[in-house]
């Protein structure tokens, strides 16, 4: 199925399977395309259902309402996320993990202050951060999903930790991450880091040597 199918006409759309609609404003609210393309090679008897395509059609941004997009587990064939994503400024949940899409994150996804959950989950680090300090406009966020972003050339990691106090759910695992791209000295102010977590995942990491103690306080979710 094309990528294409998405934004060749929205009339009569909120009948397609997997587009919901608000009646009373008439417009899409919710995107739920999610697939079952596989990153990794398996094998089954599964019928494939995934959507393909070298990229989104920038008309997807006219979308102004929309509140929910599932996009993961569809093959967009290396190509890059489009800075639009950051358009959408009632957005409250994003899920592109296991998409095909690589490159850069684009910062313009710090738009999204209303923003409750972003989902990222590359694969074979596809995905990759150069800065992080986009973070900051996500003042809503409470779940973050950011398992195999190469994260080793990122600036400003430390502002996933100290700028988001919102975050319940944080996952780094297998980041390519060291005690230094986190500035995970070990004494820290617990104060003011990561206030609400109540998930925790910075495994298969580089790090080394004894992590701070605030990873031992009783209310925090040990670091595998």
């Amino acid at each position: 199925m094309s990528s294409n199918a998405l934004i060749m006409g929205w009339r009569d759309c909120c009948s397609w399977k997997g587009v919901h609609c608000d009646d009373a404003i008439g417009s899409v609210v919710s995107l739920l395309l999610r697939g079952n393309y596989k990153v990794y090679m398996e094998y089954d008897l599964e019928e494939d259902y995934y959507l393909v395509g070298e990229k989104l059609n920038a008309h997807l941004a006219e979308l102004s309402h929309l509140k929910h997009m599932d996009l993961s587990e569809n093959n967009f064939q290396g190509s890059r996320i489009p800075d639009f994503i950051g358009s959408f400024k009632q957005l409250s949940y994003l899920n592109l993990s296991h998409t095909g899409f690589s490159g850069i994150i684009p910062h313009h996804i710090g738009n999204l202050s209303n923003l409750k959950a972003l989902n990222l989950y590359s694969a074979f680090f596809f995905l990759e951060a150069n800065d992080m300090s986009w973070v900051l406009g996500l003042s809503s966020l409470e779940h973050l999903d950011f398992r195999e972003v190469g994260l080793l050339q990122a600036k400003n990691l430390d502002m996933v930790l100290y700028m988001i106090p919102t975050l319940k759910y944080l996952s780094l695992k297998e980041c390519r991450l060291s005690n230094v791209d986190l500035g995970l000295g070990l004494h820290l102010n617990s104060s003011i880091l990561l206030p609400n977590i109540e998930h925790l995942d910075l495994s298969s990491n580089n790090f080394e040597g004894q992590l701070p103690h605030f990873f031992s306080e009783p209310n925090i979710l040990k670091v595998p």
